[in-house]
């Protein structure tokens, strides 16, 4: 908890050293950091954000579920919750609608793409700024597969698997939102 409230204060103090400029769309970099419950499981998110024009931008994005041990539904120590099995990290494409729908400059709707390490999907979400470098953002994610560590193997003999605590989820996101500019 004391990683997660120093990183939040660290990303504020950086929002506040940051240059105001009005987004031309070009090489706007932003940052999120939110809540997001992913299969009834609580978290945390952070994800990075490039845009490169008005519809396009891409990034990067990680999870941490902080309330994922339930400990009730395991029967022994091999089927008890491990520390890496709640982190998911990976990569977006999004595409903008702001200009394409003629909203407000400080409405932006998006639909995008997901691919991690644990699962492969969609995203749609809308962002609000309230000025010019902080704003909140909602976001629901559907995730169609696991990906690459998928589901995760307990025991050679037994043959079991422990269902990915990220694919086949759906998950729902909110937060803040800071702008950083990069020169």
């Amino acid at each position: 908890m004391k990683k997660t409230i120093i990183l939040t204060i660290a990303l504020i103090g950086v929002q506040f050293l940051s240059h105001a400029q009005r987004n031309n769309g070009y090489l706007e970099y932003k940052v999120f950091l939110g809540y997001t419950n992913v299969g009834g499981k609580s978290g945390v998110e952070y994800q990075n954000e490039f845009r490169r024009s008005d519809l396009f931008s891409w990034g990067s994005q990680f999870t941490l579920l902080l309330n994922a041990n339930d400990k009730s539904d395991a029967e022994s120590f091999e089927k008890t919750f491990k520390f890496l099995d709640s982190m998911d990290g990976g990569g977006f494409v999004r595409f903008h609608f702001t200009e394409a729908l003629n909203l407000r400059e400080n409405v932006d709707p998006y639909l995008g793409a997901d691919f991690t390490v644990r699962s492969l999907g969609v995203h749609l979400g809308l962002k609000y700024n309230f000025s010019e470098t902080v704003g909140l953002y909602a976001m629901y994610k559907q995730s169609f597969s696991s990906s690459f560590m998928g589901d995760t193997k307990i025991s050679e003999e037994e043959g079991e698997y422990t269902p990915s605590y990220f694919g086949k989820k759906a998950a729902l996101s909110v937060g803040v939102t800071f702008r950083l500019f990069r020169s």
